[in-house]
């Protein structure tokens, strides 16, 4: 199958697509075990349906969440991957210890012309930033158990991931954030080009006007509820490392109320304020990457989860 794909930013975190026409995504079955290997449905306490993977075994449990409008196969499908052999996140890190992803209601990938919406069953949208981190507890207390995970966010899953941080520190072991989207970059951008650059975000495009569930979540209040809480729950002091993009992002069309210069100029400021959240932070920039360092520079995202999870289990062991 052809490997091309077009990447369309959607300001923050990209949905994978290209023109295409519907298909009808692949349908999971209902797993019995969500502790095990499996793909398939799992039920939460409010009878909605999550498509999820869990593959590998020991811990901790890595937790991969996708980026805004972005399905799970981000993480696992080679077809989207670099093309040069190297592994993909997902069966890489399932090599070393469990690992789970899943779909979140409203996402999308589209290959070779065909459009796969997300295999969870939909959510009202637009959804809040505090309803989609429950749903990732939900799932977190499903699939690991309820032992602490290691969480990596890529773009607005970074979000997510620091703000179910901030609210069950608990529940975390450790932190990969691949170029995440920060509630800091509204401090290096003019308010106006920031408001402008958060509306721009929730814009569904024409051609995917008819996918009535497409994932939408206000950027600027996510980015509000995310200051708060860590404000008020700083991220403790937990294996933690930062990569980002070196490229530009790819925009397409026009962006109203900002521009690209002032987008590109507040990003790697923000990333910076990212990693300084906790003292000598390990902080990558991927020279040969741009948003999708996990499509384009796999190898990278898999030695810092691997980093983190042997951090991770240091800690847990104890000095004889």
């Amino acid at each position: 199958m052809k490997r091309s794909l077009l990447v369309l930013l959607m300001v923050l975190a990209a949905t994978i697509l290209s023109d295409g026409t519907s298909a009808a995504p692949p349908e999971g079955s209902p797993v019995a075990d969500p502790r095990g290997a499996f793909a398939g449905l799992i039920e939460l306490s409010n009878g909605r349906h999550i498509y999820a993977e869990c593959a590998g075994t020991g811990g901790p449990t890595v937790l991969l969440v996708s980026g805004y409008r972005t399905r799970a196969d981000v993480w696992t499908d080679p077809q989207l991957g670099p093309g040069n052999g190297d592994p993909m996140v997902f069966p890489a890190v399932a090599s070393e210890t469990r690992v789970c992803t899943y779909d979140r209601p409203g996402t999308l990938t589209v290959l070779d012309g065909v459009r796969y919406p997300s295999r969870s069953d939909d959510a009202p949208m637009p959804r809040s930033i505090a309803e989609v981190v429950a749903e990732l507890r939900a799932v977190r207390d499903l699939v690991a158990d309820d032992q602490p995970v290691v969480l990596v966010g890529h773009s607005l899953g970074g979000a997510i991931v620091r703000l179910y941080a901030a609210t069950y520190p608990e529940d975390v072991a450790g932190i990969v954030l691949v170029d995440a989207y920060s509630e800091f970059l509204a401090d290096h951008m003019p308010d106006d080009a920031f408001a402008a650059y958060a509306e721009y975000a929730s814009v569904i495009p024409d051609f995917l006007s008819d996918y009535t569930a497409y994932e939408t979540i206000d950027f600027a209040q996510t980015s509000d509820a995310l200051r708060d809480a860590a404000g008020a729950s700083p991220l403790p002091p937990i294996p933690y490392e930062v990569l980002s993009k070196g490229q530009p992002f790819r925009l397409e069309g026009d962006t109203p109320g900002f521009t690209i210069d002032q987008l590109e100029t507040a990003w790697p400021e923000a990333q910076t304020d990212l990693a300084e959240l906790l003292p000598d932070t390990p902080h990558f920039t991927v020279a040969g990457s741009s948003h999708y360092i996990q499509l384009q520079r796999p190898d990278l995202v898999i030695a810092a989860i691997a980093q983190v999870v042997d951090e991770v289990r240091m800690e847990a062991t104890p000095i004889p």
